[in-house]
């Protein structure tokens, strides 16, 4: 186990990745135990995961990356940015809103929507509202089609607002990954 753990290491496989390994071969030790197989468990012991360090976007940098998303070509996936910078929604959440969830002073949230699942339920299973400013809900009503509140010509994916906050966050100087911050950091 302890030559399985350094070789992992030494391919370069991140601690979560050699973490399911393990258990994955503990279920399988397991079974040859249960079978005479093997006389005892050896002992498995996970790798401690290091925490990223995270940190927050100042109102000026997120003020900044949302005049920056103005100039790019999808004006939807840069809304979201700002709809997830305001509200704190889920990137599924802001996916999967539609316009009979947008009302004048609060959004309905109710569904969350993925590439690999598509509209299914919120994380936590439970609907909610959140409030909005006036001018926030103006612009949610000037973007869309009768089904999706994001829609470019297509469907808009969280692929697509990650990629905009990127190329953003470039522009304006910001290096998302030296200081840990991604689109889910919008919800702080």
């Amino acid at each position: 186990v302890k030559d399985f753990k350094k070789y992992c290491i030494e391919k370069g496989m991140t601690v979560r990745t050699i973490n399911n390994a393990l258990q994955t071969l503990s279920i399988i030790l397991k079974k040859a135990c249960e079978r005479d197989y093997l006389a005892k468990m050896p002992k498995l012991e996970k790798l401690a995961i290091e925490q990223k360090k995270r940190d927050l976007f100042t109102i000026e940098e997120l003020t900044k990356i949302v005049t920056a998303g103005t100039e790019l070509k999808s004006k939807s996936a840069n809304l979201i940015i700002k709809l997830l910078a305001c509200t704190g929604l889920r990137i599924g959440e802001a996916l999967a809103l539609m316009p009979c969830n947008v009302h004048e002073n609060y959004l309905d949230i109710k569904h969350s929507f993925s590439d690999r699942y598509g509209l299914s339920e919120t994380k936590t299973k439970q609907s909610r509202c959140v409030p909005i400013p006036k001018d926030l809900y103006e612009e949610l009503q000037s973007v869309g089609d009768d089904e999706w509140v994001f829609v470019d010509k297509k469907k808009i994916v969280g692929e697509t607002v990650a990629y905009n906050l990127r190329k953003c966050s470039k522009i304006v100087g910001i290096d998302l990954q030296e200081r840990g911050l991604s689109l889910h950091s919008l919800r702080a």
